[in-house]
């Protein structure tokens, strides 16, 4: 499987990856088991780069990959990448909050559910495709200077609109 990195410096990951939103059932029913038979299948095909997020199934994602990744007694095959900014509530169907308290503490309970201490990739969604997150520059290269995350995008990633 041919290789890239991730922009200056950046983690090297497969060019094909996993999008793990189906193991939350997004798509329909998706066991721990048929979940974890793809990661191997993923493996096996040389696959190093899994993508998830924090509302994936509100956490199950993370949850369902890191059963997986526990159960591989502290291997991390993959370079994991999660993201963070929209968010759930009674009320709306979705909304956006890029804070930075709010940005860091879905980081944190994206690497508990996940099971490691860093992700290769952490992003940022924001609801204008237009936005620049200044407030979130300085918190992100911190987390990535702690160890939070090898490599991080602060508000890069989009909702795309009529017009993308």
């Amino acid at each position: 499987m041919k290789t890239r990195s991730f922009g200056q410096g950046g983690p090297s990951v497969s060019v094909l990856g996993v999008g793990a939103m189906s193991f939350a059932g997004i798509y329909g029913n998706a066991t721990v088991e048929e979940s974890h038979a793809i990661l191997d299948a993923a493996l096996d095909a040389g696959v190093t780069h899994l993508d998830t997020a924090n509302v994936y199934g509100m956490g199950r994602s993370e949850e369902i990959i890191g059963s997986y990744l526990a159960r591989r007694k502290g291997e991390t095959p993959f370079v994991l990448a999660t993201k963070a900014g929209i968010s759930r509530d009674p009320e709306t169907r979705r909304n956006f909050d890029n804070s930075p308290a709010h940005i860091e503490a879905e980081l944190d309970k994206s690497l508990a559910r996940l099971g490691v201490e860093r992700a290769g990739l952490f992003f940022c969604r924001t609801g204008d495709r237009h936005a620049v997150i200044l407030g979130l520059a300085i918190p992100f290269s911190t987390w990535q200077r702690v160890g939070h995350c090898d490599s991080s995008d602060p508000g890069f990633l989009h909702r795309p609109s009529r017009g993308d």
